[in-house]
């Protein structure tokens, strides 16, 4: 290696150095709000010169120091764009542009030190170490999550592309009023022995978890195992009605609600119609009093490529609460309240029911759905599967809908 290399590598070296010393110094008078950056920087030696290759926070950016224009810088320009002195780009947050080119009279002028100031400085100006907590791409949730510290699928993960919607099942949702006439007139025609392709026993668990997934509303509240799909449905807003929103994406420990099962063996009498004898079981299994978990073992095909599973809600109110229905967020917030107030044995801790929120920014719901789908093959075309079984079944559970909109509309004219 060259004087000219080991010159330009001692003001790199100084650079980094002094750009990884700036930052730590905010962070720790800013301990609150700073989120750090990762930095990185590679070299490479070409016959006319070297480029400097930066990765903060994994944003690729290039440096190109050439001791003179050449074939290099020429390969260069075609396969990057055109090279432009001393521009940075940090404005939309998705990427980090240092540019400064050299030649050989001024390679001279490279100094480290003052680059790195200069940088830091464009770097704080555009609020890039201060972060707001928001989601803009999808390491922003692997860093946030810390996968780490969770044992495999232990955590379920969901998505709304409007943060400010509370966690309730669409049916609280959209028929506040009449929830549970909706809910008898849309298993009317499976207590009659009729029930869909991809049902495969007269379980009323089985059937609602079939509504929710063909669009029908009902008690159950989607979440995934996959956060990478969850980010997804944050995101994906196909009507546009909350482009002005931030999305959000939650988690929370399925440990902290007890398991349905939905091929339950004491339930066996449901694989068959219903009849005079099982018709009780029918009932009971709808009949609850406190928030469960479903992770049913057979899936049609949305629920498959979408790793669903869900939360089952009641339709009775929280206790000492005005809201007909309840939503998540109070069943949290009651839960731990009871066992703080009703925890007589202080040898016995029991972990506060949690449930963690990320905002997906607004402005970066498109940008992070072209993230998934290049990456990850995550896209509305893998998630809503389209068969001829499924548009057939789809348009049967439809049909459903349609009809439990006219007769819970017809019984409350009457009621009037």
């Amino acid at each position: 290696m060259g004087n000219k290399e080991q010159k330009i590598l001692k003001q790199v070296k100084k650079y980094q150095s002094k750009l990884i010393d700036l930052q730590e110094n905010c962070i720790i008078d800013n301990e609150d709000n700073a989120k750090p950056l990762k930095i990185e920087i590679k070299i490479y030696f070409c016959s006319n010169g070297l480029i400097i290759q930066k990765t903060i926070n994994k944003n690729v950016s290039n440096v190109v120091l050439p001791y003179e224009y050449g074939s290099t810088i020429q390969k260069f320009k075609q396969e990057n764009g055109p090279i432009i002195n001393n521009l940075f780009i940090a404005g939309n947050k998705e990427e980090i542009l240092f540019n400064k080119v050299y030649n050989y009279r001024t390679i001279k002028d490279y100094n480290g030190l003052a680059l790195a100031q200069d940088h830091f400085d464009h770097i704080l100006d555009n609020n890039y170490l201060f972060g707001e907590g928001k989601i803009k791409c999808v390491d922003d949730v692997i860093s946030l999550l810390n996968l780490d510290d969770s044992p495999k699928g232990s955590l379920i993960y969901r998505g709304q592309i409007n943060e400010e919607w509370a966690l309730q099942p669409s049916l609280f949702r959209n028929h506040n009023e009449n929830a549970s006439k909706i809910e008898a007139s849309v298993f009317e025609r499976l207590i009659k022995g009729e029930r869909s392709f991809y049902q495969k026993s007269f379980d009323p668990l089985e059937h609602m978890i079939n509504l929710q997934h063909f669009g029908v509303p009902t008690r159950l509240l989607d979440w995934s195992s996959d956060f990478f799909i969850s980010l997804f449905f944050a995101c994906f807003d196909e009507q546009n009605c909350c482009e002005n929103k931030d999305g959000a994406l939650y988690v929370l420990f399925k440990e902290h609600f007890q398991p349905i099962l939905v091929n339950d063996s004491n339930y066996k009498l449901l694989k068959n119609p219903i009849s005079e004898e099982s018709v009780n079981l029918f009932e009971r299994r709808l009949q609850i009093n406190d928030i469960f978990f479903i992770e049913p073992s057979l899936k049609n095909p949305r629920l498959r490529s979408q790793d669903g599973c869900f939360l089952f809600f009641p339709f009775s109110p929280l206790p000492d609460t005005r809201e007909e229905y309840v939503n998540l967020g109070s069943y949290i917030n009651a839960k731990n309240n009871y066992y703080k107030s009703n925890n007589t044995d202080a040898n016995i801790v029991k972990p506060p029911f949690w449930i963690g929120k990320m905002k997906v920014d607004m402005r970066y719901k498109k940008s992070i759905l072209k993230e998934l789908e290049d990456n990850y093959g995550i896209s509305k075309d893998n998630l809503y599967v389209k068969n001829i079984k499924v548009d057939q079944t789809e348009d049967y559970y439809m049909q459903l809908y349609s009809e439990a909109l006219n007769k819970s509309g017809n019984i409350n004219k009457k009621n009037k």
